[in-house]
Parts: C-alpha cells; structure tokens; sequence
C-alpha cells in the first residue's frame, strides 16, 4: 500500500495532515494562526459541550445555519477551532464531491462569526483542494458525525504524553487501536480517513467500512490466516 498519488498537490494533502497531527494538535497550535492557542483540551471541550453534545436534527435546516446557533456561546478561539477542524475533516474529501470552492467558503463562513475573523492561509486551501475519495452520502448530509469523532479524537489525544503521540505517529497498527478506542456513533469514516492520512502506507484510501469488508471477503485467499485488520 502506498500513498494515493505523487501528485504535488496530493503530496500537500498528506503533509498538513502531518502538520496538524504532529505539530499543532499535541502542542495546541493552529493551523491558520501558528503561535496562536487553538487546539487545546479547553477549547475542545467547549465543542463536545455545545456542538457534539447538542445535536440540532432540525428537518429543512442547513448545516451552517444549526452549526452557527449551535457555537453562539462558544469562545472565538473555539469558533475558529470549528473551522479548523473543518479544514482537516475536508482534506480526504474529492473535489468532485465537495468542490475547493465550497470547502473555502465553508471555512470563511465560519470564521466570520469571530469578531476578529482570521484568514485560511493559502497553504491550507491548497492542500486541501484535490481531495482523495468521495466519502458518501451518510458523510456529506451528517458532517456533524465525523466533525464529533475527529472532537473526541483530539480531545482523547491531548491526554496522551508526548511519548505515546510520536508512537502512533509511527506505528500504523498502534494508531489503529488508539482509534478504535474513541466511539461516536455512524463515524467510521472519519476514523477511516484518519488511519489513511497518518499511515498511508499501511491503510487504503478507503473510507467505508462496508466497502472494505467487502475487499476482504473477496481476496480472503490472499491474506495471512485469520488476518483481517484490513477490514476494519
């Protein structure tokens, strides 16, 4: 397994995502402001509080409008933590399912609920334009669902010594089982996305669990006996 592509602007893709696992979610950094205190436990809690733990299911709304009532009591910090976590959320989604065009103006929608709106760097924009995979129908009408467990992802990961960070960071098989840990219901590709991202010469660009049970069914033959953490 590989890589998806050599492409330099997939190349970019995978190199944020290194970024923001390696250097801005351990430290608490930002991915849009460096230096600035974005992805810290505080500001993560005030999401699962207000976001994740107040699901808006309201029929006929947008998913900006709920997401916008749903951050009114949050922290500007948290405001933009939202749209960062966005940003990564969007890096495996393919253009031809959620254009460039709609993943930044998605982005600048939220952030211009600060009252100091910061500005999404072009390097952010850049990476992530191409995309990898259509993620499905469920992923792109519940965002909700994957921006939950990428919150829980994070928020789990602060509590993890610097040690054991840069042990997942390298062990494909250990980041495996450290996301399996964190539960949110109907998420699997956010997590899926994830393994691929951090380790991709270990997991398939795929991010359905259905999709991969079903390569594992059928090329059964070629695995090691009884060795199905692929399909997972």
């Amino acid at each position: 397994m590989a890589a998806f592509s050599s492409d330099s602007g997939v190349n970019a893709l995978y190199a944020m995502h290194s970024r923001w696992l390696s250097g801005v979610l351990g430290a608490g950094d930002s991915l849009f402001a460096p230096g600035a205190a974005i992805w810290t436990a505080g500001h993560l809690d005030e999401l699962e509080r207000d976001f994740s733990g107040q699901p808006d299911l309201t029929k006929g709304k947008r998913f900006l409008e709920k997401l916008h009532d749903q951050l009114a009591n949050v922290s500007p910090e948290a405001v933009q933590l939202m749209a960062e976590l966005h940003a990564v959320h969007f890096l495996i989604i393919w253009t031809g399912a959620i254009s460039a065009a709609k993943k930044r103006s998605d982005l600048e929608a939220i952030l211009a609920w600060m009252p100091v709106p910061c500005t999404v760097p072009g390097d952010v924009l850049e990476a992530m334009a191409p995309g990898l995979v259509h993620p499905g129908q469920w992923v792109m009408t519940r965002r909700d669902t994957q921006l939950t467990w990428l919150i829980r992802f994070s928020r789990a990961w602060k509590d993890l010594s610097g040690e054991q960070q840069q042990l997942l960071a390298a062990d494909p098989w250990a980041m495996k089982a450290f996301a399996e840990t964190i539960h949110t219901a109907s998420s699997d590709s956010a997590r899926l996305a994830l393994l691929h991202l951090a380790h991709p010469g270990s997991f398939e660009p795929i991010v359905s669990s259905g999709h991969k049970q079903l390569i594992a069914e059928r090329f059964a033959e070629v695995a090691p006996e009884g060795d199905c953490r692929f399909a997972r």
